[in-house]
């Protein structure tokens, strides 16, 4: 449940009027409601496009990722054939550790760094 606060908060934020937004009033709820937002990126022609370029990678990536995973794992369940270096290929990571779920989190959390301490002043 609580991996979903960030994007209940980044949805908040989106749906808050501009100065609410700026001011850090928005915390679960809207502030000043308003579909501004999203008038404005359905109206840009370069989000547009940049959506069709991402919706496109997405297929491409998935299509992708599953073929390779069907072709290495169908193989690596058949026990009677011997593949030197089986038990190696096993322990390959095959999920990335930073996945697009951690992107809102890390947006909202001002001055926390990735070992969870602040972020030392810069000097000057």
């Amino acid at each position: 449940m609580i991996c979903l606060l960030p994007l209940v908060q980044v949805t908040a934020q989106s749906l808050s009027n501009t100065l609410a937004t700026r001011l850090k009033l928005v915390s679960l709820w809207p502030v000043g409601f308003t579909l501004d937002n999203y008038r404005y990126l359905l109206g840009d022609q370069k989000f547009a496009s940049a959506l069709g370029i991402s919706i496109q990678r997405v297929i491409f990536g998935v299509a992708l990722n599953l073929l390779v995973a069907v072709l290495t794992a169908y193989p690596l369940s058949l026990d009677h054939i011997h593949m030197p270096g089986r038990q190696i290929f096993k322990m390959i990571p095959w999920a990335s550790p930073l996945n697009g779920r951690d992107v809102p989190f890390s947006s909202c959390c001002d001055g926390v760094s990735a070992y969870g301490q602040g972020v030392a002043p810069q000097d000057a």
